[in-house]
């Protein structure tokens, strides 16, 4: 994280106005929890873009690392009202409805983000992790094989992917 802090920095010297340095040191900055830090760089960055939804997926993001789970739907629902098929936005709010333990409808998000990037093996890790859970909840074994399913899906994608390897084991 500090190396990546320190080259976003780098191209912001150059570059003031750069909405993609900015937007990404937000996301360092989130995932080393500086998260005031990081609304303000989201901020800039979607103040000088005026449309830019990594800057609003960055800020929904944020709000769910802060456990503010209302404040990401909100911003959720305002990609989605731009590009419904918004792949990390629909992910995001699948892990929303998950915590929620509304399972169907993080289902019905999660499929959505898999037809709307099939090769994409976070996807299918997310789906596979719903139906496990499932599975851990109600011990439906149709669960726990389509889970399976999905992971390896991911493999075949990608078949050094950690999560699905991980995944798979479990």
């Amino acid at each position: 994280y500090d190396r990546a802090l320190e080259m976003f920095s780098d191209a912001l010297k150059y570059d003031s106005k750069s909405v993609d340095s900015l937007n990404g040191i937000g996301m360092v900055l989130t995932e080393t929890g500086r998260f005031t830090d990081a609304i303000g760089y989201f901020e800039k960055a979607f103040s000088i873009s005026g449309d830019s939804m990594d800057s609003e997926y960055g800020l929904a993001y944020v709000y769910y690392k802060m456990n503010k789970k209302l404040w990401a739907k909100r911003k959720l629902e305002n990609i989605f009202k731009s590009n419904p098929y918004h792949f990390q936005s629909l992910l995001l709010m699948a892990d929303i409805k998950t915590d929620e333990g509304r399972l169907k409808e993080a289902r019905a998000y999660v499929e959505k983000a898999i037809d709307s990037a099939s090769e994409n093996p976070e996807g299918h890790i997310r789906y596979g992790n719903i139906l496990l859970k499932n599975y851990l909840i109600t011990g439906d074994s149709d669960s726990l094989d389509e889970a399976r399913e999905s992971y390896s899906r991911a493999l075949a994608i990608n078949p050094e992917n950690f999560k699905a390897n991980m995944n798979m084991g479990l």
